[in-house]
């Protein structure tokens, strides 16, 4: 003991060896939890991208039953983003949604929904 304390008497910092060691363990901690973080980053996604589409089909579904059209008709959306717009007219689902969409959608005059890829906003 007396010896380890003369060598590192007047010397201040960590040795190489040890600064390999607590690299090595970063390694292999990063190596383990680097793939599972990205998978749930990835179930994350597919879940949001679920949800959005449940919310369009909610809100086409309150667009047909304000509808005062003979039969039931909404405003139609060829893959484009829908706003979030409260004034709309009640046949218009973006009047029913509470945030613009982050997938583009096709949307017929039937109420018939298609979802696309992300949208970008201009």
């Amino acid at each position: 003991m007396k010896f380890l304390k003369k060598f590192r008497k007047g010397q201040k910092g960590f040795t190489l060896i040890e600064l390999l060691v607590v690299i090595a363990i970063l390694g292999v901690i990063a190596a383990v939890a680097v793939p599972n973080i990205l998978s749930f980053i990835g179930e994350g996604n597919d879940e949001a991208k679920a949800a959005e589409l449940h919310n369009v089909t909610v809100a086409v579904t309150a667009a047909l039953a304000s509808s005062t059209a003979n039969p039931p008709a909404v405003v139609a959306y060829d893959n484009v983003g829908i706003p979030s717009t409260p004034g709309a007219a009640v046949d218009n689902p973006a009047k029913y949604l509470v945030n613009k969409t982050v997938y583009a959608y096709t949307i017929t005059a039937s109420g018939g929904i298609t979802q696309g890829n992300k949208y970008t906003w201009p």
